[in-house]
């Protein structure tokens, strides 16, 4: 029940709402994994960073292994400006997890910052493979065609993000981007 309540909170854009119904929920169940990593998610997406620091702690302390804990501590390693500490901790969860989309999706975005594309490719291409209409992993995959220059294989991923959803306005604006950046102008403004 507060997992929806919450839930409701973050589509109505009221992050701190959904934070104190997750809480609530979190403290009549305190082993709530499914809470507790929405509520980890909610601070990051707020840039409440230190929150999420201590409680994904806490929660890597109860269950070392725990794979999407070990993927939000990269993250927080990548936050807080190590990405080459976030690099090295994702390969280690791949390494016990291969089948796992978000360690590939969250390695792939972090290549991607540190300016290794070949390497965001290769690790976006296999989030994908795992996860074939995940939007953040296509709309990922696009960006980074595009910006290595290469507009069909852009436009092949923003399209299949268009069949999830054509009125996507992100997905539309980034498909716009695509065709910008192909020196095609008639073809962004179908999407501006």
């Amino acid at each position: 029940l507060f997992r929806s309540i919450g839930d409701y909170y973050l589509q109505a854009r009221n992050p701190d709402e959904a934070i104190k119904e997750y809480k609530r929920g979190l403290a009549l169940n305190p082993k709530s994994e499914e809470l507790q990593l929405r509520l980890i998610e909610t601070y990051l997406n707020t840039g409440k960073t230190d929150e999420a620091a201590k409680m994904n702690d806490a929660m890597l302390k109860e269950r070392p292994g725990d794979v999407m804990a070990r993927v939000t501590h990269a993250r927080l390693q990548a936050f807080k400006g190590d990405p080459n500490a976030a690099i090295a901790t994702l390969r280690d969860v791949i390494k016990d997890a291969p089948e796992n989309p978000q360690a590939h999706f969250i390695l792939g975005q972090v290549l991607r910052q540190t300016g290794d594309m070949a390497g965001a490719k290769s690790e976006l291409q296999e989030a994908v493979k795992r996860q074939p209409e995940g939007p953040m992993i296509l709309s990922a995959l696009a960006e980074v065609y595009r910006d290595t220059g290469d507009p069909d294989t852009a436009r092949e991923y923003v399209g299949r993000l268009l069949k999830i959803n054509q009125n996507n306005p992100t997905a539309q604006f980034l498909a716009g981007t695509i065709e910008l950046g192909a020196k095609n102008y008639k073809g962004a403004l179908d999407y501006f």
